[in-house]
């Protein structure tokens, strides 16, 4: 695992001769910065009542590329109804 960003360059062979296109370049970027992720509207900031209708947002526009994931636990055999609005903000 690459620890710095940069060009790396990887060369590849099979039987002791290159495969072609080698050797490969490859780029790394800079991961992900979970610091910059931001949870906020009312059902992260207040007590919600059973069937009451509430929704927050999770914005990780500046936290750099990845996939967000939502989980929802309970001790519960309940059911939760979720719908999910991705958007983008410029």
């Amino acid at each position: 695992m690459a620890q710095t960003v940069g060009t790396y360059t990887a060369t590849v062979t099979f039987g002791n001769q290159p495969v072609p296109k080698s050797p490969f370049k490859i780029p790394i970027e800079s991961g992900v910065d979970v610091s910059k992720v931001k949870v906020y509207g009312p059902a992260v900031e207040q007590p919600i009542f059973t069937s009451q209708l509430t929704y927050f947002v999770v914005d990780a526009k500046e936290a750099g590329p990845g996939q967000c994931l939502v989980t929802f636990f309970s001790y519960f055999l309940i059911c939760f109804k979720v719908d999910i609005s991705p958007s983008c903000v410029t």
